[in-house]
């Protein structure tokens, strides 16, 4: 006599993840009430070297020079997009005086006042200057020496752009460049 073979049927066994996730939260809440964390109130950390007096901090070395050469209405005090107006040359926050040159009247037909420019022999010096402490980042080939942007509002007439990279020229820098215009923000 043979045996048939038996057919077995299969149990589909389903978990139910409800418990396991109420555990998960019961512990995460246990954890967190039974914590204690660390109160800094009325403490201040710091970490200030305790080995060296005042003054040993390490001067600012340039990246790059961004110059500004914005256009403001004839008192210097208000940015301006009306043609009567004048530069101002400005790097970071420095703000460049302003100085009257000969030839530099107004080319507005019917004003021929000089309202002043941006003293470029102010401005040499300080391209002299920061040339002299210009340190190349990592990675940079220091033959190009420090790069300088300019970044010229529309209104500004171009001799101040001019007089700027003569400037530069002047003072033996090769790697000036110019700002793309704004575009706004609509």
């Amino acid at each position: 006599m043979s045996r048939g073979l038996e057919t077995v049927k299969k149990v589909e066994v389903k978990m139910s993840m409800t418990p396991l996730i109420d555990i998960v939260f019961l512990l995460l809440i246990f954890f967190m009430v039974a914590s204690k964390f660390k109160t800094t109130e009325g403490k201040i950390q710091s970490f200030l070297p305790r080995d060296r007096g005042l003054g040993t901090s390490k001067a600012v070395v340039p990246t790059e020079v961004r110059v500004k050469l914005l256009w403001y209405d004839l008192s210097g005090s208000q940015p301006t997009t009306d043609k009567h107006g004048r530069a101002i040359l400005k790097v970071e926050r420095r703000v460049f005086p302003t100085r009257v040159y000969n030839e530099d009247k107004c080319w507005i037909a019917g004003c021929g006042q000089n309202h002043g420019s941006p003293d470029m022999d102010a401005f040499y010096q300080f391209i002299l200057e920061q040339k002299a402490r210009y340190q190349p980042p990592p990675g940079r080939d220091p033959a190009r020496g420090l790069p300088v942007i300019i970044d010229a509002r529309p209104q500004v007439p171009w001799k101040y752009v001019v007089r700027v990279v003569n400037a530069c020229v002047k003072a033996g820098i090769t790697d000036v460049t110019f700002a793309a215009a704004e575009k706004p923000i609509q």
